[in-house]
């Protein structure tokens, strides 16, 4: 199971993609990709994030499943795991932390601005140079840019409340 990070387009509408990159692991396992839930609200949590996912898995009958968590996705891995341990079986986390690093907090931050401010070909950029490693931009830049040429004020406003739910992650608060 893949718990996809922070995005400014719904991973929904790049499935495709997503797919292509996973194909390795459908020899060996049923892959689930889980995305945060479609209608969000401001304020909504990296605990709700985990819950939705740990509901859906429940419904899914998908108990003890290998976890693999990327970015922000990790963080709602370290929260599932550690409220719902009856569900996973394996952890693996893939560029993420377990609280806001200071500086996690500034590239947030810049995020959150241009975003608020609707300057999206500047937060398209800032996030593909600091979301994605040197050598995957060097491969994808032109596929990254096309992917996020147009993005609606829907987007932007689930973008920045999806971003805003980072602060509040301190998985160490959360362990005995």
């Amino acid at each position: 199971m893949k718990i996809g990070g922070l995005s400014i387009k719904n991973v929904l509408k790049t499935a495709d993609v997503v797919a292509e990159a996973y194909k390795i692991f459908a020899e060996d396992y049923t892959i689930y990709f889980f995305d945060r839930r479609k209608e969000i609200q401001p304020g909504y949590t990296l605990t709700e994030m985990a819950d939705d996912i740990a509901g859906a898995m429940k419904k899914l009958n998908l108990p003890r499943a290998d976890i693999f968590g990327f970015s922000q996705g990790g963080m709602i891995a370290q929260d599932i795991a550690i409220r719902y341990p009856e569900l996973v079986n394996k952890l693996v986390l893939g560029s993420s932390s377990s609280y806001p690093e200071p500086m996690q907090k500034t590239v947030l931050g810049e995020w959150l601005r241009l975003a608020k401010a609707g300057e999206t070909s500047a937060l398209v950029n800032h996030f593909i140079e600091h979301a994605f490693s040197k050598k995957f931009v060097e491969r994808y830049r032109r596929a990254l840019l096309a992917l996020y040429r147009k993005i609606s004020p829907e987007e932007l406003e689930r973008f920045i409340i999806c971003t805003n739910a980072c602060d509040a992650l301190n998985a160490y608060d959360s362990l005995e």
